[in-house]
Formats: C-alpha cells, structure tokens, sequence
C-alpha cells in the first residue's frame, strides 16, 4: 500500500492548481504542516482537490478515511475516534478490532465495502498531484533483505491520485473530513515487481482527473477513469537508509 506521497508545487511555491493567496492563507492558519522531505504520510492532513460550484478547491483532510457510520451513535470527540481508529482493542458489540487503516481503497472491493461504497456512490471525489510516492516491498515472495528497504517511486510528469472522502460528524455536530486513495494491482508493472509490491496507487491524467472529480460523473464511469499506469512513468529509487514500517 502506498504510505506516502509527494504534491507537486508551481513556480509561485504554491500547491498545483490551486491559487497562491489561497495556499498561503492555508500556511498562516498552520493548516498545511510542511515536512522537511516534502512528503505527507498516513494519517496526516493532506490537501485534496475537489470540485466545487466556484470551480477546484482544496480541502485538507485525514489520509485514513473515518466513514460516516464509523461509532457515530457513541457521540465521541475528534480526538476520540482518532484514538479509536488506530486501537487493537475489541468491540464487545461486533467482536472485531475497533481499529484498522482506510489509507488506500483497494479499486476490487471499493463498491462492495461500506466504508468506500457510500462516497464513490455520492460523488465525494478527490485528486492530488503528485510526483512521487513511498511502498515497501509486500509480496509473500520478497526476499527478507528486500522488505525493510523503502522505495521512493519517481514519476516522470504529473499525475494525480484518485481519491474518495467522506464526512464525520463528532458529538457537537462538528464535520471532519477524511479520505483515501484508490490503489491497483502492480501485476504487469515492471517497476513494482522489481521492488516486490503488489498494489500501485491509481494515477490520472489531466482528463481521467477532471472526469474523477466530477461528482456528476456515475460511479461505474469514474473507476474507468482508474486504469493501471504504464512503468515507463515511474522508476523506484531505494531510500538512503532503511527504515522500519510504522504505519
């Protein structure tokens, strides 16, 4: 699963496609937070692109989608369902761990599972540009030298993600926003074999990006729009030092 990315800024330092006084005023309230690498990772607030009647607007929001549904009868805070998103704890009600990750939306499975079904039925559509993400090599087949090594995937222009989000309502009725990213398989991607990964992050182009994030489009067009990148695209560079997966 990708767990990483990297946006793609204009000559004026600001995101892509989005105007500079806005991305400003977005650094002046702090809420952008810059990391030294350049790259956001799961569960930060990342700034995703959707359409709105003005025209393309950022929204920034949690990559690690919280559904709507998600505990909503328990009434908890923010903080709370952060908490409780990221716990191993069992729920007594369903037996199941409170906690597991909606990072990425596997494209096989996103109109069948409740938790992606309901906004790609709505039309709560996403993109991001980027121009490099990080995986760690996932096959049961990878060598155990190869699975601790991260790899950053360098894209040779700019691509988007395609991405569903969804809104969360805490207990004073305040909306939180959060999202995830639709994710293929690598097979056939010279470049993920090589590095032992089994999934790749859906990448658009201009025109599969504005049919993506427009909320008209029918959902069975829009996962069209979500076809495999050719590896001629991207080459996978190792990072300079291994690192641990935290996520």
């Amino acid at each position: 699963m990708c767990y990483a990315f990297k946006t793609v800024r204009d000559q004026d330092g600001s995101l892509h496609k989005i105007q500079h006084r806005d991305f400003v005023k977005l650094l002046q309230n702090h809420k952008i937070i810059e990391k030294e690498d350049g790259f956001y990772y799961a569960r930060d607030q990342v700034p995703l692109m959707i359409q709105a009647e003005s025209g393309l607007k950022i929204s920034l929001m949690r990559w690690d989608l919280i559904p709507s549904f998600y505990l909503a009868q328990e009434k908890l805070s923010y903080a709370e369902v952060q908490k409780k998103k990221v716990s191993k704890s069992i729920n007594p009600f369903t037996k199941k761990s409170y906690g597991f990750s909606s990072y990425n939306a596997r494209i096989e499975t996103v109109q069948n599972l409740p938790t992606f079904r309901k906004p790609l039925m709505l039309g709560q559509r996403g993109i991001i540009p980027v121009i490099a993400f990080k995986e760690y090599p996932n096959s049961d087949e990878a060598p155990s030298d190869k699975k601790n090594q991260a790899y950053t995937l360098e894209l040779d222009q700019v691509f988007y993600f395609a991405c569903l989000y969804d809104i969360w309502y805490d207990k004073n009725n305040t909306a939180y926003f959060s999202c995830a990213n639709i994710t293929l398989s690598s097979s056939g991607n010279r470049v993920l074999e090589k590095i032992w990964h089994e999934r790749v992050p859906a990448l658009l182009n201009e025109d599969q990006a504005l049919c993506w994030i427009d909320p008209k489009t029918p959902a069975n067009i829009a996962l069209k729009q979500c076809q495999a990148l050719s590896d001629q695209h991207m080459s996978a560079l190792p990072d300079a030092a291994k690192h641990k997966k935290s996520i």
